[in-house]
């Protein structure tokens, strides 16, 4: 392994960046949530007219009735599906801007790395960072803004909708609350040093091939192949003892959440049922959000993906932007052209004094030429 590593960023220097890049869009940003938003208000609608229905059957209030409350439900998810339509593009072009932006300036910072860095770092930091972490985070930037952006809204709209269409019923929305909120910062606690673990594991994986493949000459004279294999072989091995861990921690997240997501809807059924039989509430408000808490479930269990997902790219985004907190290791002294091109005759270089690497060096730069 490299006597050094990159530096990698903290999580408080990885949102800092990433609401940058979000503020360079303000404008775009602002469109889409509104976009979505408008969206997730048309689709908490269809549930409180459907419980409008129900209450309408029950006092006979007519076909008219049950006719114009049909139609506003069909208008809704009309509305609905276009608003997610234009949302998830205006979205997609978004996320698109916005790895542009990211994938920009890691080559910028890469390029610019003091050449001792480099080679102090070795080939399979760099290499990851620029491949195998850029990769990490293509699919939560371009997908995962516009959905994770959705499931929020329409979350938080359902639980205000069902909160105004019945007080007294609304509350039970907030019963996952009681498995959720532990068991994600139990989640999260766990999980985010697993992933930075993966990304550096991954990253001399990518080392140790890359310098094999480069020197491949040199280790099939010096017969070394064996000893790549050895060397690689534990790498991996690394990879899936790790693998395994964060997978453990995935499965319990699903499994409580599973059994949170649950809890709305039986506290609704049941908490519904005893209001209603002390006529405090009607049996529309129970149906409306007993639907709300069905409803509900579904965004729950794509948060649950995201936010694995999420985290592993914020780890990945961390060694990214940890490639730009690279100080130089000197100072240009000037811009100005010199008359004459320099010219250097019995050079030597060292690493550390006293031990140096090259002898006796001549070298002259012409005009044009970037040493």
């Amino acid at each position: 392994m490299s006597a050094m590593r990159l530096p990698v960023a903290d999580g408080r220097t990885v949102r800092r960046r990433f609401l940058s890049l979000l503020g360079e869009h303000k404008r775009a940003f602002t469109v889409v949530t509104l976009a979505q938003l408008a969206a997730a208000v048309a689709s908490v609608g269809i549930p409180k007219v459907l419980g409008l229905m129900v209450d309408a059957v029950q006092a006979d209030a007519g076909a008219q009735r049950l006719h114009t409350l049909i139609a506003i439900v069909v208008v809704l998810a009309v509305v609905n599906a276009v608003l997610t339509g234009i949302g998830e593009y205006l979205a997609r072009i978004l996320g698109e801007r916005i790895f542009a932006a990211l994938r920009e300036r890691l080559v910028s910072a890469a390029m610019h790395l003091p050449l001792s860095v480099v080679e102090s770092a070795g080939t399979g930091d760099l290499l990851g960072r620029t491949s195998h972490d850029l990769e990490s985070i293509r699919f939560v930037v371009q997908r995962g803004v516009s959905q994770i952006l959705v499931i929020v809204l329409t979350i938080l709209s359902v639980v205000v909708a069902a909160l105004l269409a019945s007080p007294l019923l609304g509350v039970c929305m907030l019963a996952s609350a009681v498995i959720a909120v532990p068991l994600g910062r139990w989640y999260l606690r766990h999980v985010v040093p697993g992933y930075q673990t993966m990304n550096a594991l991954w990253a001399e994986v990518d080392g140790v091939i890359a310098e094999t493949a480069d020197q491949a000459e040199t280790v099939d004279a010096q017969y070394l192949g064996q000893r790549r294999n050895r060397v690689l072989d534990r790498a991996l091995r690394e990879v899936w003892q790790t693998e395994q861990y964060t997978l453990w921690l995935r499965i319990v997240l699903i499994t409580g959440l599973g059994i949170a997501v649950m809890l709305p809807l039986l506290a609704v059924l049941a908490w519904g049922a005893w209001l209603l039989g002390h006529g405090m509430v009607t049996l529309g408000a129970v149906t409306t959000v007993a639907l709300y808490a069905v409803q509900v479930r579904g965004p729950v269990h794509e948060i649950t993906f995201w936010l694995d997902t999420v985290q592993s790219a914020s780890a990945a985004l961390a060694r990214i932007v940890g490639v730009e907190l690279v100080k130089p290791d000197r100072q240009a002294t000037s811009d100005v052209v010199v008359p004459e091109p320099p010219r250097v005759r019995g050079v030597s270089y060292a690493y550390r004094p006293g031990h140096d690497v090259l002898h006796d060096v001549d070298l002259e730069i012409i005009p044009g030429e970037r040493l």
